[in-house]
């Protein structure tokens, strides 16, 4: 299951980025900016359902990913 998961997690961050980069050069004219955080992986119940062996103080809080985005 998990290296299911992980793939289907590789798959989404590239497609994110992959449409962040066509948006950013369609708005390129306006000043709208477009960023992608990919953060690995972050501190939540779905991580710890698919990966218990991971050392939660490894992990990202929820709450410096949010920090990040409204600093951005």
């Amino acid at each position: 299951m998990a290296g299911c998961l992980n793939g289907n997690v590789a798959i989404v961050t590239g497609g994110s980025r992959g449409m962040s980069i066509s948006l950013a050069e369609e708005l390129r004219e306006t000043s709208i900016r477009v960023h992608v955080i990919c953060p690995g992986a972050v501190d939540t119940v779905m991580v710890w359902d698919v990966r218990p062996d991971i050392n939660k103080e490894d992990l990202i809080g929820p709450d410096e990913i949010s920090e990040l985005v409204r600093i951005s």
